[in-house]
């Protein structure tokens, strides 16, 4: 899960839910479950390791607040890299408004979130998790 902080109440009931449809905390990161892990002072690091290798699914919850941080900036340097590297596909939009993004082009395709709860976008979550999954065995 890559949000600002202020997207916190949203994305930590999209987490519930998730866990509630049989993920464990293993397989969710989400930086709440990790705290100990993450007090690093190469933090920066250990996310380009965690999004860029580790993860099968990045969803990034972005508005306002995501485009103006510099900790999900590195996270969102993470994420257009996958993109270049034809790893898009592990790659789930979810966008709370419509705020620009460097490297996002209008055409580039996200789920809005405006009208959806928490519940209904981790749904779409193990979607994306389950089409990926597959790909994966496939290959």
């Amino acid at each position: 899960m890559s949000y600002a902080g202020e997207s916190i109440t949203y994305v930590k009931k999209a987490v519930y839910a998730l866990r509630h449809a049989g993920l464990s905390r293993d397989e969710i990161f989400f930086d709440k479950y990790y705290d100990g892990e993450l007090l690093a002072a190469d933090l920066d690091s250990q996310l380009i390791t965690i999004y860029g290798q580790e993860s099968e699914l990045i969803a990034v919850f972005v508005g306002k607040a995501y485009a103006a941080k510099d900790w999900t900036g590195v996270e969102w340097r993470v994420v257009k890299d996958l993109i270049k590297r034809k790893q898009g596909f592990r790659v789930m939009m979810l966008r709370f408004d419509d705020t620009p993004l460097p490297g996002w082009l209008s055409i580039d395709v996200y789920l809005d979130l405006r009208n959806r709860d928490p519940e209904e976008v981790a749904d779409k979550i193990l979607e994306r998790l389950e089409v990926i999954r597959r790909l994966d065995k496939e290959a």
